[in-house]
């Protein structure tokens, strides 16, 4: 299949955020026709889940979101002031009290979450300006208990908001983290399989890594996109073996300053689907790219948006091959995402995606208060 399929029937394509929240006030066409398999769903109303996250568009200020098969939801944030690490699940019906998962001083956190409802969240510590230490928690749902902080890695690892870790999770329990690493490879690798402890470090490329996206499927391939000085590069890695080259994404003839933003999704076969954004002819526009498992080969580029003020997208996809893709783009006078709430800026759009199609949206929105975003929350169900 090409990926013109990312538009098609087999797919669950969303054409803007604005089209995807759009019962916030936003509009647009509504999303690609779904297998008649499907249930038929629509978005809930908008959630606030705190107002007193970090008020800052750094790295501190990313707020993390993971969905499970059964529709349970987690939420993870840097809280304003303390910048301690807080979580909210969503489990029957509601979302949960406030968790404090991290109460030192916390930056880039990062979080998975596998289709039984295991969930992985990662964060860095600081050592100094810029390094800090990497660590993990993982959260079993049989036990409903967040277990106690492992330590990834002690020292070196790169902190800023273009360098953040990004972990993944596999529906058996074994996860994988990527980081940018100050000593030795800049681009480093753990594997923790279910039950097990944190491997070493495995050097990926000795080139820093940029904006990385990490994504698992139920039987632990892994599929990374990063931006890296040369352009936008896709690895992969199966269950048990380790990972491959990297793989370069590229729409036309353009030079590596012309393309951004990576992100990838894999299905329960191995097939990945990859986005980015590329410098148009006048202003920017949104690229797909498809790889065929069983084929073994990368299918041709396609522009889903061509030539416009496109920003912040975000992709997910389900073990079955559906994917929902989200962005910002620019109207005239400001981004398309809108709401029936008073709202000023809005930031940092997120999006998870579980196998049967459901999805969690989330995003930070500045309301004038002081030192802190509102972290708003919408389920697609």
């Amino acid at each position: 299949m090409d990926t013109k399929a990312i538009r098609r029937s087999r797919y669950v394509h969303v054409a803007a955020l604005a089209t995807l929240l759009a019962a916030c006030g936003g509009g647009g066409d509504t999303v690609s026709p779904q297998p008649e398999t499907l249930p038929v769903r629509a978005w809930g109303g908008a959630e606030v889940l705190a107002t007193d996250a970090a008020d800052h568009y750094t790295s501190t200020s990313i707020a993390r979101v993971g969905i499970d098969d059964a529709g349970r939801a987690e939420v993870v944030w840097v809280k304003s002031g303390t910048f301690h690490l807080e979580g909210r699940r969503y489990a029957a019906g509601q979302w949960g009290a406030v968790e404090t998962l991290a109460s030192a001083a916390v930056t880039q956190p990062a979080l998975a979450m596998a289709g039984t409802g295991d969930a992985m969240v990662t964060w860095i510590e600081d050592i100094d300006s810029s390094t800090g230490s990497l660590h993990a928690r993982r959260y079993g749902a049989a036990s409903d208990q967040w277990e106690p902080r492992e330590t990834v890695r002690a020292a070196n690892v790169r902190r800023s908001l273009d360098h953040a870790p990004r972990v993944a999770m596999a529906a058996g329990g074994d996860a994988q983290v990527v980081w940018n690493d100050t000593e030795g490879g800049d681009h480093a690798a753990a594997r923790r399989h279910a039950g097990g402890q944190w491997e070493e470090a495995v050097e990926l490329a000795t080139q820093q890594m940029f904006s990385p996206h990490l994504v698992m499927n139920r039987r632990g391939d892994a599929a990374l996109g990063s931006f890296r000085f040369g352009g936008i590069y896709v690895q992969r890695a199966g269950a048990a073996g380790p990972w491959g080259a990297p793989e370069e994404m590229r729409w036309g003839d353009v030079s590596y300053s012309g393309v951004r933003t990576p992100q990838v999704a894999i299905d329960a076969t191995g097939d990945v689907v990859a986005l980015w954004l590329q410098d148009a002819p006048t202003i920017v526009s949104l690229l797909a790219r498809r790889y065929d498992a069983a084929a073994g080969h990368w299918e041709a580029a396609e522009a889903l948006v061509d030539d416009a003020d496109v920003n912040l997208p975000r992709l997910a996809g389900s073990a079955s091959g559906a994917t929902a893709a989200v962005w910002l783009q620019w109207d005239g006078s400001g981004y398309s995402l809108k709401s029936r709430r008073t709202v000023g800026a809005l930031f940092l759009p997120q999006l998870a995606m579980n196998r049967e199609g459901e999805a969690v949206a989330i995003w930070l929105e500045d309301e004038g208060v002081a030192d802190a975003l509102t972290l708003v929350a919408r389920r697609y169900q």
